[in-house]
């Protein structure tokens, strides 16, 4: 499946604004990723169809190196380094490419020294110079191990400057590097015949200004992808181990078929036959050319040498690329020397000899040996069958317009993959967020069922509670008061005193039922005991209890309105109950006196009668006095009482306003 040009583009022009301004939305991120995910396999299938970068392990020339300069806090007016690089007279550029250099220090495969305020500049043979492209306003993006490649405005030009102003920063210094510069005339990457730099820092093997135009960069080899699987058990490079070092040489005679006007012979380096990783393996220290023409008549004719060799060291996993200056010949001969040793063995290996000019790649038609072991030319086809290490070999240029394809397409990849996995976050926190406010929602339910149950249960139960007060209140109340009525009724037709006694006592209880029992019902008609409340039940109550007897009642003038606790309500309802009773059941009194008084600190309650009276040194069970006394401790208070045989009583209970809300738990038994 392929991605179709028009497709690509507005996938790519699309991504930024998805991405940046998440314009998705919720419901249509499922179709989105869908999409995406589409999208992003047929970008993997257009990859998976174009060749990558690999590491070259390039051991030396590594490019120019301007060398360090301190950092600037702004731009300089001059630019403080310049780069001047001549081509030959009938060149006219179309495009520069600029390769940057590689970080070898600590074995990073990133860009080094690549500037980031600079320009390009091109200049024909007047003169005239015309800005290629410039990055003065901001930084250029670090290109990494791509190459930039720059269209010349002006294709007349010949010579490229390049005037770097600020460069790539490192170690607290700017540093200036570059691997390789190659200049393109229609669809030829040409070689730079001249370099003129303004600073050098000059560091052989490794760098230095000639190795700019060396053609051995750090790009690797210019292969295809793998069409098909190579053949089991077959070597897909010629190699060739020797006994001994080749005293004059070996000459591999590459038979073009007919006279060829050259333009490039690229050699590239085999790869071991063992699947052992070794740069440059069996390539040769020296290797110069000579082209052979061949006459009317079919004979060798005029011999011309190539004009440069290789003499350099090992190219790693680079091609090496010699210019054929455009002569013409049949017979290209190669004659190498100083073969690498391995495993102590001179060796020779060759992945494919290749040899064009401009688009065209000529035939070969055979390969001679000469010098070589018995039997070496049985495997020489390998140097001609238009691969190396079983991959296709490519035009340098057609290899970098797919190179920088590839590094299109994986930016575009990266990004779509970054919007998918944006899509997929948003999707999932959504239904994380829906999942849990669900699982909120039932969690909520069920305690607004199970607290509305308790709700309606404790409502139930207080209505139950108050219809069953109710009808306390209506039925046992009302026969409690028949039975007062009736006691009283009967006091007076009863002339046995026994009996009289018997009904006072019935009068008296009835009258202390029929007060608890409103007591009992006030209680649970209040959702809280306030004070003054409870006071004006007491008073209530002593009316109740003590009818016939004369009653003097005061009330606190001021009383806080503050809550009281049923604990604290039930102590002293009861030992107030207990005071009255006596009141009522033993004393005899004909008046009696209650006083309430709430000062600041404490509530004071204080019970006169001018009754028998009795005396406190003799224990009287009937009275309740030892209730009495532990329910006034109950309550942080004390009691005291006063009273003497036919002088009455005096009963006094002190209790601070903290024990208000004072919680107890303790019973006592009362006298009645």
């Amino acid at each position: 499946m392929k991605l179709g040009c028009s497709r690509l583009f507005f996938l790519i022009a699309g991504l930024s604004s998805m991405w940046c301004a998440a314009e998705v939305s919720l419901f249509e991120i499922p179709k989105t990723c869908k999409q995406l995910k589409a999208d992003g396999s047929a970008i993997r299938a257009e990859i998976a169809q174009l060749p990558r970068l690999e590491e070259t392990l390039q051991l030396d020339a590594y490019g120019y190196h301007g060398g360090y300069l301190p950092l600037l806090d702004s731009l300089p007016e001059q630019p403080r380094w310049t780069l001047e690089l001549r081509f030959k007279p009938y060149i006219s550029l179309s495009q520069v490419i600029l390769v940057p250099a590689i970080d070898h220090r600590f074995g990073l495969s990133g860009s080094y020294g690549f500037p980031k305020r600079f320009r390009v500049l091109s200049v024909d043979d007047e003169g005239a110079v015309e800005v290629v492209k410039e990055w003065m306003d901001s930084d250029c993006p670090d290109p990494g191990r791509f190459p930039l490649i720059l269209d010349v405005v002006q294709p007349k030009a010949r010579t490229v400057l390049i005037e770097v102003f600020s460069g790539c920063e490192d170690g607290g210094r700017e540093v200036f590097a570059l691997d390789e510069l190659f200049g393109v005339m229609g669809a030829t990457a040409h070689q730079c015949d001249k370099v003129i730099a303004g600073s050098e820092y000059a560091s052989p093997p490794y760098w230095d200004k000639e190795y700019l135009i060396d053609q051995k960069t750090s790009l690797g080899l210019p292969l295809d992808v793998r069409r098909e699987a190579l053949p089991k058990n077959e070597a897909p490079d010629f190699s060739v181990v020797f006994d001994a070092q080749p005293p004059n040489g070996c000459v591999i005679e590459v038979d073009l078929g007919m006279n060829q006007r050259l333009g490039w012979v690229t050699l590239f380096p085999a790869q071991a036959p063992d699947g052992i990783l070794i740069p440059g393996y069996g390539f040769p220290g020296d290797v110069r050319m000579e082209i052979v023409r061949e006459s009317e008549s079919g004979q060798r004719d005029r011999i011309r040498p190539l004009p440069k060799k290789w003499g350099r060291l090992r190219p790693g996993n680079n091609a090496v690329r010699l210019q054929g200056s455009d002569m013409a010949g049949r017979w290209l001969r190669i004659y190498i020397k100083d073969l690498p040793l391995h495993n102590g063995q001179p060796t020779f290996a060759m992945g494919e000899i290749h040899v064009s000019r401009l688009q065209e790649t000529y035939p070969i038609k055979a390969v001679a040996l000469e010098g070589f072991p018995a039997g070496a030319e049985a495997g020489a086809g390998l140097m001609m069958d238009g691969e190396s290490d079983g991959l296709p070999v490519m035009f340098l240029l057609d290899w970098l317009d797919r190179i920088e394809e590839r590094n299109h397409l994986s930016s575009t990849l990266a990004e779509l993959v970054e919007v998918e996995k944006a899509l997929q976050f948003r999707w999932k926190q959504f239904w994380q967020i829906t999942g849990l406010s669900l699982v909120l929602l039932l969690v909520l339910g069920a305690l607004s069922v199970a607290v509305l149950a308790v709700v309606q249960r404790k409502k139930a139960l207080k209505n139950l509670k108050w219809r069953i007060a109710r009808d306390l209140h209506d039925e046992v109340g009302s026969n409690l008061g028949s039975i007062a009525l009736t006691a009283e009724r009967l006091e007076c037709d009863v002339r046995d005193e026994n009996s009289r006694e018997d009904l006072i006592d019935l009068l008296l209880l009835a009258r202390e039922a029929s007060a608890s029992l409103r007591d009992v019902v006030w209680v649970i008609d209040q959702t809280s005991i306030r004070l003054p409340n409870l006071i004006q039940k007491m008073k209530e109550r002593a009316e109740r209890v003590l009818s016939g007897i004369e009653l003097v009642v005061e009330m606190p003038a001021d009383c806080p309105d503050r809550e009281v606790s049923l604990t604290f309500k039930r102590h002293l309802i009861m030992f107030f109950k207990e005071v009255v009773h006596n009141c009522a059941r033993h004393s005899g009194a004909t008046k009696v006196q209650i006083a309430f008084s709430v000062s600041s600190d404490q509530f004071k309650l204080l019970v006169q009668d001018d009754g028998c009276g009795f005396n406190p040194d003799e224990i009287r069970d009937g009275w309740g006095l030892e209730s009495m006394q532990k329910r006034a401790k109950e309550l942080g208070g004390e009691m005291t009482m006063e009273s003497a045989p036919g002088k009455g009583t005096t009963t006094a209970l002190t209790v601070p306003l903290c024990a208000l809300l004072k919680q107890t738990d303790h019973l006592y038994k009362t006298s009645n």
